[in-house]
């Protein structure tokens, strides 16, 4: 019980403020892919949530039924352990309602896609979650935390450099700069390009 409710805290936390609904992020005729890049260097003190990072890739469809799942890494964790994973399939959780998503995705990079390019960064997030021998729940609504920094790092940069189409500006790390410090840095930069 702890760990999905430190699960869906991650997941709710990657929000401090609420943004205005988006009527362009549901489609009108066919499923909508997304790739959604977040990481808090800082810790949450309301929630007690320690610095995090996760790429989530999400689909959603004109009835608004969503499908998330994120991949990722706490700080100070085991790198290689499964801390956390929440299947909620019904009702949707409010956090994940499309009125609510776009609060949720505050602060991240997210990036629509094409039905193939979406394919692609699910197949490279898989087999790196499958080289790791975790367990991928079958749900519509989930998370993954047992990347190590670096290896979300590696993954963040690795999906980008995948979606050569989308423009996505990916920086060298600095020796010295911790790896979720650079994944923030990293979306905060393409957050910034011009459109």
């Amino acid at each position: 019980m702890r760990i999905a409710y430190l699960l869906l805290s991650l997941l709710i936390s990657a929000s401090a403020w609420a943004v205005p609904f988006d009527p362009n992020e549901i489609p009108k005729d066919q499923v909508a892919y997304r790739l959604s890049f977040c990481a808090r260097p800082f810790p949450d003190s309301n929630l007690g949530v320690p610095p995090h990072a996760f790429i989530a890739l999400n689909t959603v469809d004109p009835a608004q039924k969503r499908v998330f799942h994120a991949f990722g890494t706490v700080k100070g964790l085991q790198p290689r352990a499964l801390i956390g994973h929440a299947a909620m399939l019904n009702p949707v959780p409010a956090a994940l309602t499309t009125a609510e998503y776009s609060s949720l995705m505050q602060n991240c990079l997210v990036v629509p896609v094409s039905k193939n390019e979406y394919q692609a960064a699910e197949k490279m997030v898989y087999s790196q979650v499958n080289a790791m021998a975790l367990t991928i729940p079958k749900a519509d609504i989930y998370g993954v935390y047992g990347l190590a920094p670096d290896g979300c790092a590696t993954m963040f940069v690795k999906v980008m450099k995948a979606l050569p189409k989308k423009g996505m500006l990916v920086p060298e790390q600095f020796g010295s700069e911790p790896p979720i410090a650079y994944l923030r840095r990293l979306i905060d930069q393409n957050l910034r390009r011009p459109s």
